[in-house]
């Protein structure tokens, strides 16, 4: 039986959503205006943002291929773009 999972791509993966998401950047903006709010409505907030956040990848996984199918646009055009990073 093949082994289902990467640990290596999961790996780079996740390095990758964390560079992009940058958790601990937004740790600063998020302490700031959420100064004044109660702690129930800090955990509020942060659920949310979270969830949000969640929603808005999902879907870029789902409808990001076919936004770039529909401009005519490949991935191998932003291999460049991934070299440099």
């Amino acid at each position: 039986m093949p082994h289902l999972l990467n640990w290596t791509e999961l790996f780079k993966d996740f390095v990758g959503m964390f560079a992009i998401l940058n958790p601990l950047g937004a740790i600063p903006i998020y302490l700031t205006m959420t100064a004044h709010k109660s702690i129930i409505e800090m955990r509020h907030i942060a659920a949310k943002a979270s969830i949000a956040v969640g929603v808005i990848l999902i879907i870029s996984i789902w409808v990001g291929n076919l936004l770039l199918q529909f401009f005519g646009i490949g991935l191998i055009v932003l291999f460049p773009a991934w070299t440099h990073i």
